[in-house]
């Protein structure tokens, strides 16, 4: 039985940051606004056999599909920095890192070093490899065909999306289920507790929740702003602002619910969902 999980830290001070994992962008945080200085994710389902790529991204330029490439000088404010760990928790922690073991430390600024008093060139990349064992075995990503350039895949994603979308207007689980089927054999494998009709059950709760509402999906095509992630075999649907393209309304009013969608290529060539 499954006794501990990874989970990526990310702790941001006056700036913004991201947290990436083998070419995949899985953690933003931008404290200057009102999202909170510090957050975890969970990893399991992203970690590949043996060596993974670590990689945390200072101060990424201004939208998702320029956040690395797209280059600017600033001074930056003194108290500005970032954090960003892989953490081992046992099953039951608090999720604090004093609670885990630190496999993988990043920082900007690097630690014992000051930030510089002049401007910089930014966005600002850390990273390293780090060893975090056999995983959950290779995930079907690793292996899905190399993607054209985004623009090319969008009637595509297009298509993915919208059956989505109707899957949750219309109450229809079987539908949704199939669309995520990659997504949750691999989750399984990650999370061992997250058995097939357990993943079933949440899926219908999930569905029903949504569906009480007028309209249970918020999507606006003109924001989007896709990135290929994942060496280029993963497509990001991500918009303008970081968050995700889909998005869920909750219809006691609690706001909208970010459902972060990646998608790639199964064996027979049809876009799918991966994560």
């Amino acid at each position: 039985m499954k006794t501990t999980f990874l989970y990526a830290q990310l702790e941001v001070h006056d700036a913004a940051a991201e947290i990436w994992l083998n070419d995949v962008p899985l953690l933003r945080i931008d404290d200057r606004t009102l999202r909170a200085p510090i957050e975890n994710v969970a990893l399991d389902a992203w970690v590949i056999p043996s060596d993974n790529v670590f990689e945390l991204v200072f101060e990424p330029g201004p939208t998702p599909s320029v956040a690395r490439s797209q280059t600017r000088r600033e001074l930056l404010p003194k108290t500005a920095g970032a954090l960003a760990r892989i953490i081992q928790f046992e099953i039951g922690a608090s999720g604090e890192a004093a609670d885990g073991l630190v496999l993988a430390a990043l920082s900007y600024p690097p630690q014992d070093t000051a930030l510089p008093e002049v401007e910089v060139q930014l966005p600002i990349s850390a990273r390293t490899t780090v060893n975090l064992g056999p995983g959950s075995g290779r995930f079907r990503f690793q292996d899905a065909p190399l993607l054209a350039d985004v623009n090319a895949l969008r009637p595509e994603i297009d298509a993915v999306l919208e059956a989505m979308e109707n899957a949750y207007r219309s109450g229809d689980v079987d539908a949704l289920a199939a669309l995520y089927e990659i997504n949750q054999i691999e989750v399984m494998r990650a999370f061992p507790a997250f058995d097939q009709a357990l993943m079933r059950t949440r899926l219908a709760a999930n569905v029903g929740h949504y569906a009480k509402g007028p309209e249970p999906v918020r999507r606006d095509p003109a924001l989007r702003d896709e990135r290929l992630v994942a060496y280029g075999r993963l497509v990001e649907c991500v918009d303008r602002d970081f968050e995700a393209s889909f998005k869920l309304n909750d219809p006691d009013g609690r706001g909208t619910a970010s459902a972060p969608t990646f998608l790639g290529r199964d064996e027979h060539g049809r876009l799918r969902v991966f994560r």
